[in-house]
């Protein structure tokens, strides 16, 4: 009868063991922590049953009245208690670190936002710059052309070159707002897209304007 037990708790011992094994290299590996967590779950029932199993052996020695060593089979189940418990340090430990991992993302999310709330508005502010930069351009060359239009001889050089001025602070405004549209999420970034699509339709109609009155110098 106590030979059988003992058995038995070899047998339960041995199944502890592996799946100890199994949990300590999951952890080592840093798999995730759904597997660590159920792995420590077997291993807990595991565990339950080795003492059950021990606790058996026992009461089949006591119950056959065999002499035994107490502190020798004490210091079975303190052993496999020792294991037990520097798995479940470990399985703690890997827990804490994966907390600590969580908080420093949220962290670093939370850092990464604020810089790139910081980069929108600073490339918002460069767009709203160019912008109207360009419009006062615009104003400018509508101002000359209205001076102009009438003439017989148009001042044509200064208009071509005041057409190039404005082509290249359209340029810039399309720079800034690729930069700027970089910036936002995909949703956001096709909203955008009109706001240059805008500045360029201004640019063609005055661009039109521009080479009808130059086709109309006079050649002398």
């Amino acid at each position: 009868m106590a030979h059988e037990a003992k058995l038995v708790r070899t047998s339960a011992k041995r199944v502890f063991n592996r799946n100890v094994k199994k949990l300590v290299d999951s952890i080592n590996s840093k798999d995730t922590a759904a597997l660590i967590e159920s792995r420590f779950k077997d291993l807990k029932q595991l565990w339950d049953d080795v003492q059950r199993k021990h606790e058996g052996y026992i009461e089949s020695l006591e119950n056959s009245k065999t002499t035994y060593d107490v502190e020798q089979e004490d210091g079975w189940i303190d052993e496999m208690d020792k294991v037990y418990d520097d798995v479940l340090r470990q399985k703690l430990a890997y827990f804490e670190t994966v907390e600590d991992r969580k908080f420093l993302k949220r962290k670093e999310d939370r850092i990464r936002k604020k810089e790139g709330d910081k980069a929108i508005f600073r490339a918002e502010q460069a767009r709203k710059v160019e912008e109207i930069a360009f419009r006062q351009d615009v104003e400018n060359l509508e101002e000359a052309l209205a001076a102009e239009i009438d003439k017989p001889n148009p001042a044509a050089s200064m208009l071509e070159t005041a057409r190039t001025e404005l082509k290249r602070q359209l340029e810039e405004c399309k720079r800034v707002n690729g930069e700027y549209v970089l910036l936002l999420d995909a949703e956001t970034a096709g909203d955008e897209i009109a706001w240059f699509t805008s500045l360029q339709k201004i640019y063609s109609q005055i661009s039109k304007k521009i080479g009808d009155v130059i086709q109309r110098k006079v050649i002398p």
